[in-house]
């Protein structure tokens, strides 16, 4: 079964926070520490608000296995993935 996309929602909060936490997601990152609660719900709001950004849930037979982020600024776009561990290693990136 190919993986589908979906709007981010509130309710992903706590899959969203395990994730960016995850030490190989938190490796790849531009940042390495790892992020708190509170900063998480803040960069949760603005994914929310979609302005400038696209922010998706990515899964797997109806079970969240990562996230798929663009951001645009002006020209450019940045472009982040990040996979559960399950998620990994399949083709799905």
């Amino acid at each position: 079964m190919l993986p589908t996309l979906r709007p981010v929602r509130v309710t992903d909060a706590d899959f969203l926070f395990a994730l960016a936490n995850d030490r190989a997601v938190r490796a790849s990152s531009f940042r390495s520490q790892p992020i708190g609660w509170r900063e998480h719900l803040a960069w949760l709001r603005t994914q929310l608000d979609g302005v400038g950004r696209l922010c998706e849930v990515v899964e797997a037979a109806g079970v969240p296995v990562g996230l798929v982020r663009a951001e645009w600024r002006d020209a450019e776009a940045l472009v982040s993935i990040a996979l559960a561990k399950q998620a990994r290693g399949q083709g799905i990136g």
